[in-house]
Order: C-alpha cells, then sequence, then structure tokens
C-alpha cells in the first residue's frame, strides 16, 4: 500500500508539474501574439506613412505645386497681377477698414466701406 500511495503521489506531482508548465507557456503565447499583434499594426502604421510621403513626394514633383510654392513663400506674382493683402487679424478692425486694397495706379492705399467694392475695384 505504501509503494502504492507514493506512486500516486508522484503522479499528481508530475501531473501538477505539467499542468503548471502549460499555463506558464500559454501565458507566454498569449504575450507573444500581443506582441506580433503590436508589430503588425506597427507595420500598418508605417505602410499608411510610407503611402502619404510618396503622395507627398509625387505632389511635389508637379509643377503646378511648384508654382503654387513660390507663389506663396517666395510672395512672386505673374506679370499683371495684383497682390491683395489682408490684415492678420480682421477682428482687431472692424469691417469697414478690414479689407484694404493696394491701388496700383495711385500707389496708395485705398480705404473702401465694403468688400463688394473692393473686388470690383481690384478686378476692374
Amino acid at each position: 500500500m505504501r509503494f502504492g500511495r507514493l506512486l500516486t503521489i508522484f503522479f499528481v506531482c508530475v501531473i501538477m508539474f505539467l499542468v503548471v508548465g502549460i499555463i506558464e507557456n500559454s501565458f507566454r503565447v498569449i504575450k507573444v501574439e500581443e506582441r506580433i499583434k503590436l508589430a503588425q499594426d506597427k507595420v500598418e502604421d508605417l505602410k499608411k506613412e510610407k503611402f502619404f510621403y510618396l503622395q507627398d513626394q509625387n505632389k511635389r514633383k508637379d509643377a503646378q505645386y511648384i508654382e503654387k510654392e513660390i507663389r506663396d513663400k517666395l510672395k512672386m506674382i505673374k506679370p499683371g497681377e495684383k497682390m491683395v493683402v489682408l490684415p492678420n487679424s480682421l477682428k482687431e478692425e472692424n469691417n469697414a477698414s478690414a479689407y484694404r486694397l493696394y491701388s496700383s495706379q495711385n500707389k496708395e492705399l485705398v480705404k473702401t466701406s465694403n468688400n463688394l467694392q473692393n473686388w470690383l475695384n481690384l478686378f476692374l
């Protein structure tokens, strides 16, 4: 009886050892799967970022984009065009003086009371 009882205790200990090992391995597998999921998400984010940068690179090669950047950053205009300068903050000034137009004929600052009149003066 004593031998049978020792054998039973031995098998119970072996089974417990195996169960604990299986549980530890299961947790490791779960952690590895989470790391794989995070890595896949990062890869997807990097692919989206790469796509964005490739589009931006292609856009920068476009002649219209280059012309727009030159006009905006270097404040250059084509011959015959007029530049309209608006104040930085329209809240600081009232509507009557918010829109100003530089008259190329008189070389003076012309103030008008309404926006429609400003546009008419600009194009006529």
